[in-house]
């Protein structure tokens, strides 16, 4: 795994086609910002299919003053199973997944397609993403800038930082490889996707801008600023963790950083449910963990060097 210029070299390339996956429930309020970030882009071979769960605000007839969507409108068990519909879909070589409520960076698809036909074995493109918020009167505020070295597949990321599913471009043959999306995840299943991608030694490069706009609103599922469903993507983290735990390949590191992840997503279950007033479920949580107490100190040392590790080689990864 190495790092890239923003720059491909000189040369004649074929571009390859992108297909976009937008999932949306009712995202009226910012729709039509996230649909204008795909269509002003400079590049033009764009497929871009939308899959509405069903809504019964406004999107519908947004979506319909946008030339050239691929419109699939029908319930859905979530997100996630929304985006392996599109999958199903998809007729491009390379795929990036769009939420409703989010932006791509102006300018960067003619780049990035470049990259990807200047380098055919190349899977996945990992880009930095912008986390932002805008104020009652519209402004737009940066809260947040991450950039990732590593290809994006570095271990302390992956489990203990926030890997930025959306900020990356993918080649579809990597979905046919290793799977589509777990749904016995509702919040994590793109983390846990990216944690059989590296598992699977996925060939993936960093790329040096911006290319995502993650939006924090009070509407958001995993970017609400007060961290409503903190407590159930600690949750799915455990299963997640016992979930690889479970794979015998693993290597010694992979072994002792996820011994290491689900005790700390155990510790911070217990503590939010302490923090809710919920002792029951605290209790629960903590029996649930399946972790002796003698266990704790090692692994949470462990993931201790970890968070360590992480924060002088990703200093803005949230």
């Amino acid at each position: 795994m190495h790092r890239i210029k923003t720059e491909p070299d000189g040369g004649s390339l074929a571009s390859p086609q992108i297909t976009i996956i937008t999932p949306c429930l009712n995202a009226e309020a910012f729709l039509s910002e996230a649909l204008e970030s795909v269509q002003n882009q400079d590049f033009k071979d764009i497929e871009h299919i939308v899959l509405d769960g069903g809504s019964t605000d406004g999107s519908l007839n947004i979506l319909n003053t946008f030339p050239g969507l691929r419109i699939l409108s029908e319930t859905d068990q979530g997100s996630h199973h929304a985006m392996n519909k599109g999958l199903e879909l998809a007729k491009g070589d390379i795929i990036g997944f769009l939420n409703g409520d989010d932006t791509y960076e102006a300018g960067v698809f003619t780049d990035i397609a470049m990259h990807f036909a200047a380098e055919p074995d190349l899977d996945m493109l990992c880009g930095g993403d912008i986390v932002f918020r805008q104020d009652r009167h519209g402004m737009r505020q940066v809260i947040d800038r991450r950039y990732r070295g590593e290809g994006g597949l570095a271990l302390s990321e992956l489990l203990f930082g926030a890997p930025a599913f959306n900020a990356r471009f993918y080649r579809r043959r990597l979905f046919e490889r290793i799977g589509n999306f777990d749904l016995t995840f509702d919040f994590s299943a793109d983390r846990d996707f990216l944690i059989r991608a590296a598992l699977a030694e996925t060939r993936s490069i960093s790329y040096e801008k911006p290319i995502y706009n993650y939006r924090t609103h009070s509407s958001s599922r995993t970017l609400d600023p007060r961290g409503k469903n903190k407590p159930a993507i600690a949750a799915e983290h455990i299963r997640m963790a016992e979930k690889h735990l479970g794979n015998s390949s693993l290597t010694k590191a992979w072994r002792k950083g996820l011994h290491s992840w689900r005790a700390f997503e155990s510790l911070r279950l217990v503590l939010f449910c302490l923090a809710a007033g919920k002792l029951g479920k605290a209790l629960g949580a903590w029996r649930n963990a399946n972790t002796a107490w003698v266990e704790w100190i090692p692994t949470l040392l462990s993931a201790s060097k970890i968070r360590q590790h992480r924060a002088k080689h990703y200093p803005n990864v949230g």
